[in-house]
Parts: C-alpha cells; sequence; structure tokens
C-alpha cells in the first residue's frame, strides 16, 4: 500500500489529460503507482487504453521528430511530448 503525506497547505493536484498523436483522443492521466515505476525508468502518468494500463514517460523529442506510423503510443500531457509502454501485472 503507498500513502501521502498531505498537508493542510497541500494543493490538489489538477487532473491530467493525455492526448494522443495519432488521432487526438484524450484520456484522464493518472500519476504512476510505484510497481510501474519499478518496471519502467521516468515513467510520471499512465492511462487506461482498451482496458490496459498504458505507462507514460516523458521524451526529448518534438512532435514532428516521431516516426511515421508510431503517432499511436506517444502522447501530449500539457505541452510536454510522452511515450507509452503497456504494464501489467501477474494477477496469478
Amino acid at each position: 500500500m503507498e500513502v501521502e503525506q498531505l498537508s493542510f497547505f497541500s494543493l490538489p493536484t489538477q487532473p491530467a489529460v493525455a492526448v494522443c498523436c495519432m488521432d487526438g483522443r484524450s484520456f484522464p492521466a493518472e500519476p504512476a503507482e510505484g510497481w510501474m515505476q519499478r518496471l519502467v525508468n521516468g515513467v510520471e502518468y499512465f492511462i487506461l487504453v482498451g482496458g490496459h494500463q498504458m505507462a507514460l514517460r516523458p521524451t526529448q523529442k518534438p512532435s514532428e521528430g516521431i516516426p511515421a506510423g508510431h503517432e499511436y503510443y506517444h502522447y501530449h500531457v500539457g505541452k510536454s511530448l510522452y511515450a507509452g509502454v503497456f504494464v501489467g501485472r501477474d494477477s496469478a
């Protein structure tokens, strides 16, 4: 179980939205969970795509630098560009 200490002066986080570079669809972006951070170096957010968790980590490429055919796993969160990788846990 992960916990976070908040104070009276803590500002609530604004919901983030990830926008797909392929088709412009938007998804609610949640902060990455600890197990995701252990699997994917530098992951900041995750989204649900077709019921599956995709971890998003920042990329240094400009939007114009995405190779043709790879737009489907690139997302904008705010002004930053992220690359996604599907993650999951063994339920056995």
